[in-house]
């Protein structure tokens, strides 16, 4: 099968190295990708195409912790109707199981799966990414998101890397605002229920059931 991504969201990687003053235009149309492609609503790329821009972004920047940086240019309108209708969760639960059932059209290899243990739900994502900064960014858009509708005072229980600790590690524990552990056994996010059971002012049952026909 024929493995594609979703191309608006690497709008956030063409935004950093533009923040970094870069010639991001040139770096990414080296990948054949212009800035008119990725303003095309739905246009998929395939994910060797993906693979190789990161590759070049990563022997260009060097900071181990861009992804985490690079979130600040995440938009709802990167993730199509997906993104708006996460927007209209009543809940954060909510918005969780969309992200769970609609991963794979951001990313064919993609998978968020949750699971409930006492009084916390762990937001697993689960992927066939090989760069850390890849599952970084990953993590920082999904924390970037929570916060968008819950607020800025929310802060995981706790958040777990599979890739190794890396030098700037501290800039990871100001990020997520919570204990972060590497080398653990799944790059996952937890939250305490109180917290993804909380009603939204921000929710419409209305607004996101129309983006779900479309996602």
């Amino acid at each position: 099968m024929k493995v594609t991504h979703l191309l608006s969201p690497t709008d956030i990687l063409l935004k950093f190295l533009e923040e970094c003053g870069l010639d991001a235009e040139s770096i990414f149309f080296k990948e054949g990708i212009t800035r008119e492609m990725i303003l095309k609503p739905g246009l998929r790329i395939h994910h060797a195409k993906v693979e190789r821009l990161w590759k070049r972004i990563l022997n260009i920047v060097k900071d181990p912790c861009f992804g985490l940086k690079a979130a600040k240019h995440w938009h709802p309108s990167h993730f199509n109707a997906l993104g708006f209708a996460w927007l209209s969760s009543s809940t954060l639960r909510e918005a969780f199981n969309r992200a769970s059932r609609y991963a794979r059209i951001v990313g064919c290899d993609r998978e968020t799966r949750i699971e409930e243990k006492e009084n916390v739900i762990v937001i697993t994502l689960s992927s066939a990414l090989e760069f850390p900064p890849q599952m970084d960014l990953s993590m920082a858009i999904l924390l970037s998101a929570s916060r968008t509708n819950y607020g800025r005072e929310l802060n995981p229980v706790g958040v777990n890397f599979i890739h190794d600790k890396p030098d700037c590690a501290n800039e990871y524990r100001t990020f997520f605002n919570s204990p972060v552990e590497f080398n653990a056994n799944a790059d996952s996010i937890i939250f305490s229920k109180t917290d993804t059971d909380k009603r939204l002012v921000t929710g419409n049952p209305y607004l996101a059931e129309l983006h779900d026909q479309y996602s």
